[in-house]
């Protein structure tokens, strides 16, 4: 991960409501899921479940009520 997101390129894979979800992380920092554009994962996750979720949290980049590394405490 660079400055909190993953890097470009990367491939983040999410079981819910019985499927999976394939997310790619592209050179401009922004997030590919099935051909639409989103820039940020929390955006991303709230289309994916239709309701709020930390992105970084539903992608298990994070753990729930945990801050990321080098960020205000």
């Amino acid at each position: 991960m660079r400055n909190g997101k993953p890097m470009p390129g990367s491939v983040l894979i999410r079981h819910f409501a019985g499927h999976d979800h394939v997310v790619t992380v592209k050179a401009d920092g922004n997030f590919d899921y099935r051909g639409q554009s989103f820039t940020s994962l929390s955006a991303l996750a709230k289309h994916i479940t239709g309701t709020p979720w930390s992105g970084p949290v539903f992608f298990g980049l994070r753990g729930a009520g945990t801050k990321p590394k080098g960020g205000p405490r």
